[in-house]
């Protein structure tokens, strides 16, 4: 679902040049090094030999974050890339890998409603797990001014995991593109997880497919179509006043 033409910018990266003494753990500390390298050194400081299934997963600007494949250490570490390193343009989140299947079918159908039941007993046993991983990402998109996009996959979204994401999103300033898919939503939770996007000032594309929603999630969508409608035209008249054209990459 694009809400707006997507928006051409590049990261905004914490620039301290303040002549004072540099704080501890400050982001420009930490911008010396890379992700990769914070993160062995994250293992060093807890005694820790560093997973290669986590190192694997971390890029410079992307990380991809699959919890079954993480030990406790390694949630801690995460928890901890999340507070010092903020140059992340893009982060994916799932429980564990799976296949996505089709809906298009009704014995596809069958089969997913059986992979959910599977899930759900798969994602107990992850439950501490994706509760510190949620609490974490909440933080980090209210630290954040460079990250652009946020998939969230496979996961069922309970009220606090979603009222986490909505605190998150409302502080943030940055993302651009969030994806929320294969997921479980109540309807309750998922208003307060759309209300967090009603007066967001960059984001121009949503991906909620495959999330089982029914025609009583219309009036949400509805209502965040023509919040995000009426701020681009707000722009739009007030580059008017000035008999101006608001630039191409304008929210």
């Amino acid at each position: 679902m694009s809400l707006s033409s997507p928006k051409n910018n590049t990261a905004r990266i914490y620039n301290n040049k303040s002549k004072s003494k540099p704080k501890k753990n400050t982001a420009k500390k930490d911008s010396k090094i890379s992700s990769y390298e914070l993160c062995k050194i994250l293992y060093q400081k807890n005694y820790a030999n560093p997973n290669p299934l986590l190192l694997s997963q971390i890029k410079e600007e992307n990380l991809n974050i699959i919890l079954s494949n993480l030990t406790p250490t390694d949630l801690l570490i995460i928890s901890e890339i999340f507070k010092k390193y903020f140059y992340f343009k893009q982060i994916e989140i799932s429980p564990y890998n799976s296949l996505r299947q089709d809906f298009s079918s009704n014995k596809k159908y069958k089969t997913n409603k059986e992979n959910i039941k599977e899930n759900k007993e798969k994602q107990e046993k992850l439950r501490d797990k994706i509760n510190k991983i949620f609490l974490a990402i909440s933080k980090h998109l209210s630290l954040s001014n460079n990250l652009l996009s946020l998939s969230i996959i496979n996961f069922e979204l309970y009220s606090k995991y979603c009222l986490l994401l909505s605190k998150g999103i409302t502080a943030n300033k940055s993302l651009q593109a969030l994806k929320i898919s294969h997921c479980l939503i109540q309807l309750n939770s998922y208003e307060s997880l759309i209300k967090s996007l009603f007066n967001h000032p960059c984001l121009s594309y949503l991906d909620l497919t495959n999330n089982n929603l029914t025609d009583k999630y219309g009036n949400i969508i509805s209502t965040l179509i023509t919040k995000h409608a009426q701020r681009r035209d707000q722009i739009v008249w007030s580059y008017g006043l000035r008999n101006e054209k608001p630039p191409l990459n304008a929210k």
